[in-house]
């Protein structure tokens, strides 16, 4: 005997409009050019990071939850054996499941959780030291995705469903990484990042659901009466 429940698809329209006005008018920049420029550390989480994350994520978290991770200064050894090069999208199920992506980042989650730090403001310090892998697990992310809770088992639903979301819609995905280099604003994200502002911008409150709403409406008003 069994069960099924389904919930009603998360459906995107018109995803360039909606890519290109989060990052030429979204306020992530500096977060995303702190990752792009290189100068974190690849292996540690150092201040930049969390400076980069309050300033542009609205996270605001306080330096002090984040100091015995500082004062350690040395690589964090469960983030250390997570291979730059891995990608949450083009890695195959086989090396997917040889390569142990989901125990390692368990482990991952788990040490870098602690107080004053949940999942959201776990990945979005973690997709600074692996972008090409680690989702940002942002609260409206979690929400859209129907995952209660911001725990590090929070996180992995979230990465799974994800990753199946991502390699289902990859040619799509990889068709708007290559235009948004080539066309305004010019910029180089990871696919990961592109889903992570395509689902994060669809939640209702976001600025971006806002904001596409109110031109939705009037839109409607601009209609003639039948």
């Amino acid at each position: 005997m069994s069960m099924r429940f389904e919930r009603p698809p998360l459906v995107i329209e018109h995803p360039w409009d909606h890519l290109q006005t989060f990052f030429t008018l979204g306020g992530s920049r500096k977060y995303d050019s702190w990752i792009t420029s290189g100068e974190s550390a690849p292996n540690r989480i150092v201040r930049g990071d969390v400076y980069a994350m309050n300033r542009s994520m609205r996270a605001r978290c306080p330096h002090k939850y984040w100091q015995s991770l500082y004062d350690d200064n040395d690589d964090i050894p469960e983030l250390a054996v997570i291979d730059p090069g891995w990608n949450l999208f083009t890695m195959s199920d086989v090396q997917w499941k040889k390569q142990n992506v989901l125990r390692l980042l368990d482990a991952l989650f788990t040490t870098v959780i602690r107080k004053g730090i949940n999942i959201p403001r776990a990945t979005k310090i973690l997709h600074i030291k692996r972008p090409a892998l680690i989702p940002v697990c942002d609260a409206y992310v979690l929400r859209l995705l129907g995952i209660p809770g911001t725990s590090a088992n929070s996180g992995l639903a979230a990465v799974i469903q994800i990753r199946t979301a991502g390699r289902a819609n990859l040619k799509t995905l990889e068709e708007l990484q290559q235009r948004l280099k080539t066309e305004p604003p010019k910029l180089s994200r990871t696919l990961v990042r592109i889903t992570d502002a395509l689902v994060w911008g669809s939640h209702p409150d976001s600025w971006l659901g806002r904001r596409a709403a109110a031109e939705a409406a009037a839109d409607d008003e601009d209609k003639p009466g039948e």
